[in-house]
């Protein structure tokens, strides 16, 4: 049920994992669509650009991780991490209660492998896309797997913070002291929607 908080507790090699989440409401997925685009750039060539439409509940501090499936196979690099706050990107947004910002939308089209461009979906394709729920402290976390992730190499890499553990919500504790523990806990509701790419 929304609003229950689950605990985990892991017993393993003599050491003792705990964390806690609550469960959070989750919007429906409306709808999916395609829209054929002309080139626009090497970085957005010509073919179809899917988005899907959800509307955030009214009441702020929502937080999702929009995932998206093509074909079946999760979207997972790290410039497919798709997070939102209310409807928008963060909490100083201040957009509650409205269909989620066009960027987030768009989220669903993948980049390439080279990652340096997007990679439309071509007739026959499909699109699978999950709202889940999420703590607004799974929220930061994921933050911060954003900024630890999405690097494009080049000149940008040396201003770029340095690469370090992101913070957990879970405690680990071991006859010798606190042990060391990396991940997060979080329980979701999900809602999804998919569609074939057909003429």
């Amino acid at each position: 049920d929304n609003g229950t908080t689950y605990d985990l507790e892991v017993r393993l090699n003599g050491i003792t994992y705990h964390a806690a989440s609550s469960l959070n409401r989750v919007p429906e997925v409306d709808s999916i669509k395609f829209t054929f685009k002309e080139e626009q750039s090497v970085f957005q060539p010509e073919g179809y650009y899917a988005e899907f439409v959800a509307t955030d509940f009214k009441g702020s501090g929502d937080t999702y991780w929009i995932k998206a499936f093509k074909n079946g196979s999760l979207l997972n690099n790290p410039f497919d991490l798709n997070i939102a706050y209310d409807a928008g990107f963060n909490a100083g947004g201040n957009i509650d209660g409205f269909v989620f910002i066009q960027p987030i939308q768009d989220g669903v089209t993948p980049l390439n492998d080279e990652l340096d461009a997007i990679d439309p979906y071509v007739l026959g394709d499909s699109l699978y896309v999950e709202i889940h729920s999420i703590t607004n402290e799974a929220f930061y976390f994921l933050q911060e797997v954003q900024i630890q992730t999405q690097r494009d190499g080049g000149f940008d890499e040396v201003f770029a913070e340095p690469f370090q553990n992101v913070g957990t919500n879970i405690t680990a504790q071991s006859t010798n002291g606190e042990a060391k523990v990396v991940g997060f806990f979080n329980v979701s509701s999900v809602s999804g929607r998919g569609m074939k790419l057909v003429e």
